[in-house]
């Protein structure tokens, strides 16, 4: 693989008398922040409690299939006693109350009290209960049913909250259509490209961006940033607790913190000012930088849904790693606080991402090695930084398809186009599920 030479390696060269203990008590550092990381992450949270996300596309199936479900075989897609608990109160609605009444034995004493209320005339749930409720089924349709219906019970006129409930769930069930249309001819083009690519004469490929950074300064940068990205909780804490009206801008703040940090290390170290790093990174036209993106984007769709389907034999289903992101998804219910989620997740995570892995690891991993277990090595670690062990082989394919597509141009406005498309899509797919759009 070809590389420019810088015309002037003005590179950062620590002295290794020092930077070899410096590297290994930062390697100590992060082995321990990540260990603790994993452990706080893999640990029972609220998400537990609450309808997963295998539940919340059961609670639409079963909103669109009314009283023609089929009860047993959809009673396999509930993971826990909310998921049954959304099977319940469709069946009742569907006039199938000694059947719904089945699946509640093992669900929670407040949601039991809600749905007997509900649909056995039982007693007035005790103070609280609808809040414990509210919490566990989350913005579902199911809720608002259950709602409704518990209004009625107490007398209420519940027509107008029923209109707009349905009002909701046609919404969320176009902005689902859209996503799905979208990904359908992102998946055909996506064939056509892995086809385009079997049958062209191989190219010569692209140069890389001219950097200089050794090995020892590489594994301080690596170090130090996500050293900084763990303390980067800490630091937005801290903030609030001074500018408490930047709450909603936590998540932001937060990624803001680390990804200053990492690139200002990065051109530090480098000896470059940012403007000429990002030069380097983006070279070429950029529409036919973005004309690859795309291909890749459709190649990486896929070849993440081949992956999904294989790990889905041998692996059980589970909760989206992202907990503490859906967390904060779920709190986001206006555009104010939507917006800078959006970016964020979609702008400043791909750019700043692609400018780390891409276009400075995976550089100096193809200086050493042939080009496959650079991209591999690059792919392990892209997927390894997000601290997710559930999500690893699917990252680990993104940082995968995002390395061929970078490899391909030689700019990083290829890789940034997928990365920020994929992260996108998620961020709009999770926002439907669990109802935050308005």
């Amino acid at each position: 693989m070809a590389l420019h030479a810088p015309q002037l390696d003005r590179a950062w060269r620590p002295h290794p008398q020092w930077a070899d203990p410096l590297i290994v008590l930062l390697a100590v550092l992060t082995l321990l922040m990540a260990w603790a990381s994993l452990q706080r992450r893999m640990a029972p949270g609220p998400m537990g409690d609450q309808v997963s996300v295998s539940g919340r596309l059961l609670d639409l199936q079963l909103s669109v299939l009314g009283s023609k479900a089929p009860w047993t075989a959809l009673q396999k897609q509930a993971q826990n006693p909310w998921d049954r608990t959304i099977l319940a109160i469709h069946a009742a609605e569907a006039g199938q109350v000694s059947t719904a009444a089945g699946w509640l034995q093992d669900s929670p004493p407040a949601l039991t009290q809600a749905w007997k209320r509900a649909y056995l005339a039982g007693p007035q749930p005790e103070p609280g209960t609808w809040t414990l409720v509210d919490r566990g089924l989350g913005q579902t349709h199911a809720a608002s049913l259950l709602q409704a219906r518990l209004m009625e019970a107490g007398g209420q006129d519940a027509v107008s909250f029923r209109r707009a409930a349905s009002d909701r769930l046609r919404m969320r069930l176009w902005a689902l259509g859209a996503l799905g249309c979208l990904a359908g001819m992102v998946l055909v083009g996506g064939l056509g490209f892995a086809l385009f690519l079997s049958i062209r004469k191989p190219t010569p490929p692209a140069p890389l961006p001219p950097l200089a950074l050794g090995g020892r300064a590489l594994a301080i940068l690596f170090l130090g940033w996500f050293l900084a990205m763990q303390f980067s909780g800490t630091f937005v804490q801290a903030l609030l607790a001074v500018l408490p009206f930047l709450r909603p801008w936590a998540l932001p703040c937060a990624y803001l913190f680390h990804a200053l940090i990492g690139t200002g290390l990065l051109c530090g170290m480098e000896g470059i000012g940012f403007k000429e790093l990002w030069h380097r990174m983006t070279p070429g036209p950029l529409g036919r930088n973005l004309a690859w993106g795309l291909g890749y984007l459709g190649l990486t769709v896929l070849l993440a849904l081949a992956l999904s389907l294989a790990l889905s034999q041998v692996m059980p289903s589970e909760e989206p790693p992202q907990r503490e992101l859906i967390e904060i998804l779920t709190r986001a219910r206006t555009l104010g606080t939507a917006l800078p989620l959006f970016l964020t997740v979609a702008l400043l995570a791909p750019c700043f991402e692609e400018l780390m892995f891409r276009g400075c690891l995976l550089p100096a991993l193809r200086r050493r090695l042939s080009p496959w277990p650079a991209l591999l090595l690059g792919a392990l670690a892209f997927g390894a930084m997000h601290l997710q062990p559930m999500g690893l082989p699917l990252l680990s394919l993104l940082g995968l398809t995002m390395g061929l597509a970078f490899l391909r141009t030689g700019s990083l406005w290829t890789s940034i186009l997928v990365h920020a498309c994929w992260n996108g899509a998620q961020f709009l797919l999770m926002r439907t599920l669990y109802g935050c759009l308005r």
